[in-house]
């Protein structure tokens, strides 16, 4: 829970005012890639932190070395399965919990990722044309 509300808090430092407004004139490609490379930082972070995560958990339920831990947490985050076999109940248990949680990290990390370009197409195609009033002002 307190990993979630660090990124909920550091997305909010990066991305204050989140994206502008259909009415506001398109970003500079120099701002856009600084939201793209905010965006990438914060998905590295999320994914680095569920290694991180993963690596302690499988060390202490396992009580494996730390490269034999963050090899079978990395196996986990990227969809591989199960890197080496487990033979303690309470490791099984953290697996099970943690293969559920690598789902939900990957899908939102790339959701991160695709954010700055699909709001830019979106902006793209909705922006108004010049000298029209728009329905928000």
């Amino acid at each position: 829970m307190a990993a979630f509300i660090a990124v909920v808090i550091a997305f909010g430092l990066c991305c204050p005012a989140m994206y502008e407004h259909r009415s506001k004139p398109l970003l500079s490609r120099r701002k856009y890639l600084r939201r793209v490379a905010k965006h990438a930082l914060l998905a590295a972070a999320l994914v680095a932190g569920a290694l991180a995560l993963g690596a302690v958990g499988f060390a202490a339920f396992e009580n494996t070395g730390l490269v034999d831990s963050i090899y079978d947490a990395a196996m986990f985050l990227t969809g591989m399965g199960l890197g080496t076999e487990l033979r303690n109940p309470g490791a099984k248990i953290f697996a099970s919990f943690y293969s559920l949680l690598s789902v939900l990290i990957v899908l939102t990390s790339m959701s991160i990722l695709v954010a700055p370009a699909i709001h830019r197409m979106l902006h793209t195609m909705h922006l108004e044309p010049p000298g029209r009033k728009s329905a928000a002002e």
